[in-house]
Order: C-alpha cells, then structure tokens, then sequence
C-alpha cells in the first residue's frame, strides 16, 4: 500500500514538474506577436496549482506522520498495561511454586504415635511440574511484551 501512495505522489509531482517546465519554456520563447494574456493566466494558475498540491502532499504527510505516531501510542500503553498484569501475575506464580505455603498439615498425634503422611507427598509432586511448566511460559511473554514496549519507544 506504502509503494502504491509512493508511486501516485511520485507522479504527481513528476507532473507538476512537467507543467512548470513547459510553462517556463512557453514563456522564454520570443514571440513574433505581442502578448498573450491567456498563456500568462494559464501559466499563474499552473502555479497556483502546483502550490497548492504541495501543500496538500505536505498535510497529506503530516495527517499519516500523526496517525502513525497515535497508533504508536495507543500499542505503547497497551504493551505497558500488558507488562502490568503480567508483573501482577508473577508473584501469584511464584507462590504457587512454594508447594509448603499451600499444603496445611496438622499433627494430631494418637497416642504418641505420629500421623501418617500419607498423600502429602503425591500432592507436593503433582503440584511442582505444573508450576515448573507456567513460570517460564509467564517469564517469556514478560520478556516479549517488554522488548515490544522497548521498540516502540525507540
């Protein structure tokens, strides 16, 4: 799309110079009759024209410079709002990778004899492959939403 609206603006000013080049050699010819109002008329409104296509490319210009520049924005606070949940997440994380903090144990000793630890064990194991498998997933899409908000900001 970019080389299309090269191409076209391109052309146009190829044009314009065209236009004005003629109208110069137009009006460098020595005439044998005396002057023509009409060519001067047509060569101040070639003028005019060319003028205002500049200034019209140039505000063209300046309108995609602001539009790119705000989409440029709007992507940086998202990126940031991204980078903040995820930082939000990370502590969430890392307590679940403590297996201690979510397992409560309870000693009732019967008789002196301790309890069983029976499927204490199984859970601490079921629990840590899982959290071993999430965190470096999270610390990966951290570290992608941070080189983005990095680049945009360059």
């Amino acid at each position: 799309m970019g080389d299309e609206i090269k191409t076209v603006i391109g052309q146009r000013d190829f044009d314009l110079v065209y236009l004005l080049k003629d109208s110069l050699a137009s009006a460098s010819l020595k005439r044998l009759t005396g002057f023509n109002h009409e060519e001067h008329e047509r060569a101040k409104l070639a003028g005019l024209i060319a003028r205002h296509m500049s200034v019209l490319k140039e505000c063209w210009i300046d309108s995609k410079l602001f539009k790119s520049l705000e989409d440029q924005r709007i992507e940086n606070e998202r990126l940031a709002e991204a980078a903040a949940r995820l930082a939000e997440e990370i502590p969430e994380l890392n307590q679940e990778d403590n297996p201690d903090a979510d397992i409560l144990m309870i000693d009732y000793p019967e008789d002196g004899e301790p309890s069983s630890d029976k499927g204490k064990a199984a859970l601490v194991e079921e629990q840590a492959p899982l959290v071993e498998e999430q965190a470096p997933l999270v610390v990966d899409q951290l570290q992608i939403f941070q080189e983005a908000l990095r680049e945009q900001q360059e």
